[in-house]
């Protein structure tokens, strides 16, 4: 239905830590819903791969896949950190 707003989050875990992931995630998501993903999310920062996560977001703006990126659980320092790098994108 057009009035549902979807929303989803991306889990930074060890083991997914490209931007790659993070578009392949948002891929799989909207195969399955087979429309755009509303707002995409970070779940938590990450200490292994957090600009290549955002670069990941970024790119699936970029795509079509998602029309809002976000983040979650995230601290001031890093909430800004990826405001910037999606802001020098155009996201």
């Amino acid at each position: 239905a057009a009035d549902v707003t979807i929303a989803t989050k991306f889990a930074a875990l060890p083991w997914r830590t490209k931007a790659t992931d993070v578009i392949d995630a948002a891929q799989r998501s909207t195969d399955r819903l087979g429309r755009p993903i509303d707002l995409y999310q970070i779940h938590f920062p990450s200490p292994w791969a957090n600009e290549k996560y955002w670069d990941g977001l970024g790119e699936a703006v970029d795509m079509g896949l998602v029309r809002a990126a976000g983040v979650s659980n995230y601290g001031v320092d890093a909430l800004r950190a990826c405001h910037e790098k999606l802001r020098s994108r155009g996201v």
